[in-house]
């Protein structure tokens, strides 16, 4: 028994609609949803709305600051002084290019530094592009390395795809450290 080439045509040209479709349903950004994150030792409390989010110290419920806003939960960096948080930068678009944000830094409630991604990334053959985005942070930079807040909070370590890491003051949001390691390998 063989099969007509009028349902081959059709069950062919159903797999490429499904193909072309895939890549542009799987590169996009997911749905902003309320949520509820602490500070490292638990101070500062942000409930994130769709609009935007209230830190509270949770001892005493005291509203710290607010802001207008939504962030996924992965972008915000609460500090337990109930002050300051660090925003990382959504997904970067490739329409914005090196403009996108990589980092701000806010205190109670406003931005007092901030850097885009052209500010910080020096090889930009590095960066990693999708349909509608490109990467340009390090998310595995590697053993005996630990990107983030450190422990005392005093400092924030990020590392680039082109083998750059920053490490910023959290007071002043200022560069405190730069160096570069050799580059991950291409994904």
């Amino acid at each position: 028994m063989s099969i007509g080439r009028k349902p081959l045509a059709g069950v062919v040209a159903l797999g490429l609609m499904v193909l072309v479709a895939w890549p542009a349903a799987a590169d996009t950004p997911a749905r902003p949803r309320p949520y509820v994150k602490r500070s490292p030792r638990g101070l500062v409390e942000l409930t994130m709305g769709l609009s935007g989010g209230t830190a509270r110290r949770t001892d005493t419920g005291r509203l710290l600051w607010k802001v207008d806003f939504y962030a996924f939960l992965g972008q915000m960096v609460l500090l337990d002084d109930g002050r300051t948080f660090i925003l990382r930068g959504p997904w970067a678009r490739l329409r914005a290019g090196l403009a996108n944000l990589a980092l701000a830094f806010w205190r109670d409630g406003r931005v007092f530094r901030e850097y885009s991604v052209g500010d910080l990334l020096r090889d930009r053959s590095r960066i990693r592009r999708t349909v509608s985005h490109f990467f340009w942070r390090n998310n595995r930079p590697g053993p005996g390395f630990k990107a983030g807040l450190s422990a005392d909070q005093r400092f924030y370590t990020l590392g680039l795809v082109d083998g750059t890491y920053y490490t910023f003051g959290t007071a002043t949001g200022k560069i405190v450290k730069r160096w570069v390691r050799r580059a991950p390998p291409r994904q």
